[in-house]
């Protein structure tokens, strides 16, 4: 991916806020050529944009989308529309993950349509292809910032790799046998419970310590709280030493 290659654009946006909160969102994940196509009200959007200030000041502004995708050798439209005829709609990994490679040969560019009515159905019968973002029926309307954080953040996805599992050095079984020993220990030394009921709370925390994702760490602070619990049963455990005064 040549982020460099990548173009975002808002053709039409009403409000200065949604330009600053989506060049914010450009510069969160590294992007920064941004196109906007004749915005009303844009005095204002580099105040608000904080991080982004920089993707506003070197907007580039112009009349017309034509204009705007006219250098573009990719261009894929954004609808939250669930199709316009005979359109494939494709998710928003699988656009971005096409577009990306796109970059890597040619300039390429993210349309996304004005706060009121989007991209109209003659606009997006322009574009290589046509994506959407799933949402539920009873709230399906995206904010125009939200719009271009997801896209943005799919396409940093694809430069940060598939997430890996958390190495955390897992303890051994012998190690968690060792925990349920000193379990069964400090029930043996507690009194006024009978017998069966010091067996069932016993197993109960076997089970619980079970179904924990504990790490060696973990397991290390437990034995050694653990001990100390079995010293001061038995009586075995340091006291307090002498007070102030003595």
């Amino acid at each position: 991916m040549n982020r460099d290659n990548i173009v975002f654009i808002l053709d039409g946006s009403q409000l200065a806020s949604n330009v600053a909160q989506a060049a914010r969102a450009l510069g969160n994940f590294g992007f920064g050529n941004l196109r906007l196509v004749n915005p009303l009200n844009l005095p204002g959007a580099e105040r608000m944009a904080r991080g982004g200030a920089e993707v506003v000041r070197g907007a580039r502004v112009v009349a017309g989308l034509e204009e705007a995708t006219a250098d573009l050798t990719w261009v894929v439209g954004t609808t939250g529309k669930d199709g316009i005829g005979q359109e494939e709609l494709e998710r928003p990994e699988v656009a971005m993950a096409e577009l990306a490679a796109q970059s890597a040969v040619g300039r390429v560019g993210l349309v996304f349509g004005c706060e009121r009515h989007g991209l109209t159905n003659a606009q997006l019968r322009t574009f290589d292809r046509l994506t959407h973002v799933p949402t539920r029926p009873e709230c399906a309307s995206i904010n125009l910032a939200q719009s271009v954080s997801i896209f943005a953040w799919e396409l940093e996805r694809l430069s940060l790799g598939p997430a890996l599992p958390a190495v955390r050095g897992l303890p051994t079984h012998q190690k968690k046998a060792q925990l349920f020993a000193k379990l069964n220990r400090i029930f043996a030394l507690l009194g006024g419970l009978p017998e069966g009921r010091k067996a069932v709370l016993a197993d109960g925390l076997r089970q619980y310590f079970n179904r924990q994702p504990m790490t060696d760490k973990d397991l290390g602070f437990w034995l050694r709280s653990l001990n100390l619990l079995t010293k001061t049963l038995d009586g075995s455990a340091p006291g307090p030493g002498p007070g102030p005064g003595a």
